[in-house]
């Protein structure tokens, strides 16, 4: 399998303080390790949805494949780390990257 976003690209969508809370296992850095499996759990999901259509793992994803894994990465950590409600907004962005996996699988774009 391979990973379609990178830790800079979860980065991106967060905030410093927000990461650590949800990917430390020290409260002061960010683990690698939650975060790489975040990623690698964001691009199992866009294998499977993918995999519909086309041969996984996408051998040259175009940018939005990036931006979705992270999102949906994103959300993972929230979701795994975060004994509360994960926000709206990070819900969104999750459901959102969702329907668009979808469509991709259904050969709809």
């Amino acid at each position: 399998m391979s990973n379609y976003c990178n830790k800079s690209d979860v980065v991106a969508l967060t905030v410093p303080e927000e990461l650590i809370e949800v990917a430390s296992s020290d409260g002061v850095t960010v683990n690698d390790a939650i975060v790489a499996q975040a990623i690698i759990d964001g691009s199992a999901i866009v294998d499977m949805y993918c995999s519909q259509l086309y041969a996984v793992p996408l051998q040259s994803p175009p940018d939005c494949i990036r931006l979705i894994t992270a999102t949906i990465a994103v959300f993972k950590l929230f979701e795994k780390q975060r004994q509360v409600e994960v926000e709206i907004k990070r819900k969104t962005a999750y459901d959102e990257a969702i329907t668009w996996l979808g469509k991709i699988g259904n050969g709809d774009i």
